[in-house]
């Protein structure tokens, strides 16, 4: 799991109770949620990950015997099977409290040994790079700028469309 903690306030919105601001964060939330899944998890299986993640360096052998059989150096990929796995379709669900992405993974792939140098590929898939914290923080406070603006006006609409007194 990802823990991330930031904190967004918003002064004077024109749809600033706190239902609208629940319901709007709730809704960049999902959002969030979604792009990391579509834009950030397929980075974890870059060559550059081991750099921008921080990888465990894999032993020499094992690169060796990867690129000799698969031709390819790239991180959390021997058979491409977790890679396919992860990054096919998720479940995005979000509270006011956070955002959970749920998705196959290959239980096993993840398991496959306890020995002392092998790598926790758990970790390895989920961890963040030191500059994706203000970047998912930024989006975020983007999204629910466009959400309250979308509550405003929607609110807008149905009083307008709502007569005050009938005839």
């Amino acid at each position: 799991m990802i823990a991330i903690r930031t904190t967004l306030r918003y002064v004077g919105d024109a749809a600033a109770s706190p239902g609208d601001m629940e319901r709007a964060a709730v809704q960049a939330l999902e959002d969030l949620g979604a792009k990391w899944h579509g834009d950030y998890l397929p980075l974890h299986f870059e060559p550059s990950a081991f750099n921008r993640y921080g990888f465990q360096a894999r032993s020499a052998r094992y690169t060796k015997r990867k690129v000799a059989r698969y031709g390819t150096s790239r991180p959390m990929v021997w058979t491409g099977q977790l890679e396919r796995a992860a990054t096919s379709s998720a479940a995005v669900a979000a509270t006011s409290a956070g955002v959970a992405v749920r998705f196959s993974s290959g239980a096993r792939a993840l398991n496959f040994s306890s020995r002392r140098n092998y790598p926790d590929l758990r970790a390895e898939l989920t961890a963040v790079a030191p500059e994706e914290p203000e970047r998912f923080a930024r989006y975020l406070d983007a999204r629910v700028r466009e959400r309250l603006t979308d509550i405003a006006a929607n609110r807008a609409k149905q009083s307008a469309a709502t007569p005050l007194w009938s005839m």
